[in-house]
């Protein structure tokens, strides 16, 4: 990373990353986990897909919205109405 010349902002499940989960729980349907956004925890989300997979998507659309200027938490919203891609 130290010879992009450009800003980089991460996602994953790793600490660490500029957005990460902890604490994943896949309970039954669903799966829920903290978001942490440069270190800070904002809030536990849920959706209602299992697999650590899906929440690394989740992740990657959270930072989008959030570097577009929409707040996780308004995101976190919407999020228990999706239910995946058929």
């Amino acid at each position: 990373l130290s010879t992009i010349n450009r800003r980089v902002i991460t996602y994953g499940l790793e600490h660490g990353a500029t957005y990460h989960a902890k604490n994943i729980k896949i309970d039954a349907l669903k799966t829920s986990f903290d978001l942490y956004i440069k270190g800070k925890m904002i809030d536990r989300f849920s959706i209602n897909m299992v697999g650590h997979h899906n929440v690394q998507n989740t992740l990657a659309a959270i930072a989008v919205l959030e570097e577009l200027g929409i707040s996780a938490e308004s995101l976190r919203n919407y999020l228990p109405e999706f239910d995946g891609i058929k």
